[in-house]
């Protein structure tokens, strides 16, 4: 290389350095395209096109001119790989990196976070908060917090992240991101009181630090992710108490992001408040949606599973065996085994449904549905007798229901006995006791329920319910027992003393009171709010005549009537001359020009018969009197 072609690189590598250093980095990429076309051999030439490319957002022409030079740039070619949507290429070229670096194991991180590895992911934040210290730190511990939430969502045994959470920063000094993801960690395992003092918190965080900084837009769509992730957690929790409007703010809020779009849709639905043409428009737009390549596994798999439940109910069997069979090849989705079971008994394949369940012998109950479904209830009792060892009020208040509609009062004292000899929980005896009691008792099977009531009042004592519902079975069997039974009562004294009498008195006025004068009160109140808060009404200019003039005194019978003006004149009526009046002959009339009787009467020619001559002799008449009649109403 000759000295004056030394002396070009030189410049037009400072040329570069000004113009990529000043932000123009379009003039940049055309400075290092010419060294790199005047000197083919500079490798360093290449990677600043390389780079200048990727600055540009150019991810194909990068990924190119890396192959095509064989230039070594794991990074660039990586992230330009990762945002082609090429995920599993950018992770192989990635591992093969064998000194990685910052940015390496940064990308690879968010990588193993897309292909939900989220162990490897979180290895490698726990490396990088340890040995690197940056601006970044913050950043990295709350896609750390990410990870940690993201691994505890599809744990098959959620409850870790509590153990975790304590490693992380106090939440006074955090940003709105690490509060978010700490709230989506307890949200996973479980602890939901939490999960809502986090997301309140981030949500104050964002609202103070970012209300000035972002543009209307990102400001809305950021904000609409941290409410769908707050209705999340009431939902859980079951405060549906204005749900359906924080879900439709964040529905507006989220700015057409496919994504929160797909989220917000899928909420408002499961919460069934909506009539079925809204139900029917949100579901065709989750199916139809083209955020699934950024949704979580997790999430895909709830949308499809809310999907094909409102199939399922709709009656749409045919789409949702369809959307079924391609929810199948998720396997480890805890629910499918339910919803196939559910689709086989709306087509009452009740075999089909029991030999599909032979795989799953851990779901006895749902077999114990089926044989309920299918009307077969002797096996079903026999399923949840062996379940019976559990001890789940559940299942044995079920099974008790199966026993007295069978009458078998045998099985159910046999099943009362074991429960009392071998089960340990004393609060599990009581309600059982009272479930057959109550079972009893509807029945009318009175001496029965009183041989448990009496066993009930054993361990739980002279409780009030308890000896009411022995004095009215008693009544029913044997009068004598009720005095027994009442002894045992408290006095009216000892119930009286803990009454608080002015407050019952108060209590009892707001239903004595007539609803009508309530009502007719609470009016008057209203109205004369109104009337005190009514603003007084400005003073209208009166409207005067066009021809006034104000210096000529009004007429002072302006008020009068015109007929009773002084200056009123009566018309003179016209005289009406009848000129048939009083003219002709008087007291005769011409008889003879209306007297026929002498005439003789015209002849008439026959013609061929129409169709009116066929009609019966009053028709022509009665047809004409009609027009008559209609045509005088229409006047």
């Amino acid at each position: 290389m000759g000295k004056e072609e030394e002396i070009d690189a030189d410049t037009l590598y400072n040329n570069f350095a000004k113009l990529h250093t000043s932000g123009d980095t379009e003039k940049a990429l055309s400075t290092a395209r010419k060294i790199a076309r005047n000197f083919r051999d500079d490798k360093i030439a290449q990677e600043c096109v390389a780079i200048c490319l990727l600055q540009l957002d150019r991810y194909e022409d990068v990924i190119d001119i890396i192959t095509r030079k064989k230039l070594t740039m794991p990074f660039e070619q990586g992230y330009a790989l990762y945002r082609l949507n090429k995920i599993e290429e950018s992770k192989n070229v990635l591992e093969k990196c064998q000194l990685p670096g910052l940015k390496e194991k940064e990308l690879l991180a968010q990588i193993y976070y897309r292909l939900e590895k989220f162990q490897d992911c979180i290895k490698i934040y726990d490396d990088l908060i340890r040995n690197y210290h940056d601006d970044h730190d913050e950043e990295r511990l709350s896609n750390y917090a990410a990870a940690m939430a993201a691994r505890e969502q599809m744990s098959s045994s959620p409850g870790v992240y509590d153990n975790i959470a304590e490693s992380l920063p106090p939440q006074s000094n955090s940003s709105y991101e690490l509060l978010f993801n700490q709230s989506c960690g307890f949200a996973a395992c479980g602890n939901l009181e939490k999960a809502e003092d986090f997301i309140n918190k981030s949500i104050a965080v964002f609202k103070r630090a970012n209300f000035d900084e972002l543009s209307d837009d990102d400001f809305k769509e950021e904000l609409s992710c941290l409410q769908l992730q707050k209705g999340y957690i009431l939902q859980l929790q079951g405060k549906l108490e204005g749900l359906q409007e924080l879900y439709n703010e964040a529905l507006l809020n989220a700015n057409q992001d496919p994504t929160l779009l797909s989220v917000a849709n899928n909420n408002i639905a499961s919460l069934g408040k909506i009539n079925n043409l809204e139900m029917k428009r949100k579901f065709k737009a989750l199916t139809t949606s083209t955020a699934k390549g950024k949704l979580s596994r997790a999430q895909k798999q709830i949308i499809e599973y809310n999907t094909c439940l409102y199939l399922l109910t709709t009656g749409q069997i045919d789409p949702c065996k369809k959307l079924l069979s391609n929810f199948s090849k998720n396997s480890d989705f805890v629910f499918l085994p339910s919803l196939t079971v559910a689709l086989l008994l709306k087509e009452k394949k009740f075999q089909d449904a029991l030999e599909y369940l032979n795989s799953f012998p851990h779901l006895e109950l749902l077999r114990t549905q089926v044989y309920v479904q299918q009307g077969v209830l002797s096996k079903a009792a026999q399923l949840l007798r062996t379940e019976c060892k559990s001890f789940k009020l559940p299942i044995i208040s079920t099974l008790i229901a199966l026993y007295i509609s069978f009458e078998e009062k045998d099985s159910v004292d046999e099943l009362i006995q074991e429960i009392l000899t071998n089960c340990r929980d004393k609060q599990l005896k009581i309600k059982v006791l009272k479930a057959v009691s109550d079972l009893l008792v509807e029945r009318s099977y009175f001496k029965e329920a009183l041989t448990y009531l009496e066993k009930l009042l054993e361990i739980c004592g002279p409780e009030a319910d308890v000896l009411a519902l022995l004095i009215s079975c008693s009544s029913k069997i044997d009068p004598g027992l009720v005095a027994k039974y009442s002894q045992n009562l408290p006095s009216i004294g000892e119930i009286i003393q803990e009454i608080d009498v002015s407050e019952l008195e108060n209590s009892s006025e707001q239903f004595l009171v007539n609803k009508y004068v309530a009502k007719k009160a609470a009016k008057i109140n209203v109205q004369m709010n109104d009337v005190i808060a009514k603003k007084k009404n400005k003073k209208k200019k009166p409207k005067l005549p066009k021809n006034y003039d104000p210096n000529q005194p009004p007429d002072p019978e302006r008020w009068l009537p015109k007929w009773e003006r002084s200056v009123f004149k009566k018309q003179k009526k016209k005289k009406q001359h009848h000129h048939d009046v009083g003219k002709g002959a008087q007291g005769s009339s011409g008889s003879s020009a209306f007297d026929y009787s002498g005439k003789p009467a015209p002849v008439l020619e026959k013609g061929p018969p129409t169709a009116s001559d066929a009609k019966p002799a009053g028709a022509g008449n009665k047809s004409k009197s009609n027009q008559k009649s209609r045509s005088k109403g229409g006047k």
